[in-house]
């Protein structure tokens, strides 16, 4: 893991998201780990942020979860997934 990448999941970690948002931690939280960098190893964490914010926050429209998901295939190197992605939002 890049040295980026360890300070960045440190500094997310160590956010009090209960302290600052009580309500709306869980939420706050998600959505700073599913804009996090993809270029590291926590491939799963990044896609239970944003399978949760599908399922749990009724997100699947929003502009900044659709980013994160092209985000990710275009990490993985899926271009024609991230191109129908991406082509989801601008259309």
């Amino acid at each position: 893991m890049s040295v980026n990448a360890l300070i960045e999941w440190e500094f997310v970690n160590g956010l009090s998201f209960t302290t600052q948002a009580p309500e709306d931690s869980e939420f706050v939280r998600l959505m700073y780990i599913s804009r996090m960098s993809k270029y590291d190893e926590h491939v799963q964490e990044h896609a239970v942020a944003r399978q949760r914010l599908v399922e749990e926050f009724g997100l699947a429209d929003n502009p900044d979860v659709l980013y994160t998901f092209a985000d990710a295939l275009y990490a993985a190197c899926r271009w024609s997934d991230c191109l129908a992605m991406t082509t989801r939002w601008v259309v």
